[in-house]
């Protein structure tokens, strides 16, 4: 029985990923769908930077960081917004067998803004190196930080999310399952 749900488990994963990856990802990352969220965090990370003493400056798009003291620009495109893993973090959750969806949603409320605030702070944090070492170091330093580290950062909420709020709601429908059957083997004799 658990072999089988497993077996379930990991197919809907897969192609919930690829259903994803396919059909959902390229629409949202070639479309300006994503133009507002860029503006926001690209305001959040100028201003924040500027208040930390930094010469950030928002160009006339709204979507690009300049900083006129080493000469580098930074774009904020549609991939830098957290969207994919939003949205990826999301799917794990909705898809996850045996726990209620009133616990999946609850999850999804505390842990997407965790995801886009752990972003602007990535992007806050990855601008610097650009202005002070240059693209090519920023580059290195963010496909390291964005592969690895953001894996083990939604990894991290995954499990946070299992531990907290899925196991003791998995627990709970297991003992009501549980109890249910005890009362009707009860009126059986």
């Amino acid at each position: 029985m658990k072999n089988e749900l497993l077996v379930k488990g990991i197919i809907i994963y897969v192609a919930a990923i690829t259903i994803y990856i396919g059909a959902i990802d390229p629409p949202i990352m070639s479309s300006g769908i994503t133009q507002p969220l860029q503006q926001a965090e690209a305001s959040l990370v100028a201003g924040l930077q500027s208040m930390l003493g930094g010469d950030a400056h928002l160009s006339d798009t709204g979507d690009v960081i300049n900083y006129p003291s080493s000469g580098t620009s930074l774009f904020i495109g549609p991939m830098c917004v957290g969207v994919r893993e939003a949205l990826i973090f999301s799917i794990l959750l909705l898809l996850f067998l045996g726990v209620p969806l009133k616990v999946k949603l609850i999850g999804l409320g505390v842990f997407i803004p965790a995801i886009l605030i752990e972003n602007i702070a990535r992007l806050a944090i990855l601008a610097p190196v650009a202005g002070s070492y240059g693209r090519a170091a920023m580059s290195s330093v963010h496909g390291a930080v964005w592969l690895y580290g953001q894996a083990l950062f939604l990894l991290a909420l995954f499990l946070t999310w299992f531990q907290f709020f899925a196991k003791p709601a998995i627990r709970k429908v297991k003992r009501s399952a549980e109890e249910k059957q005890k009362r009707e083997k009860a009126k059986i004799e």
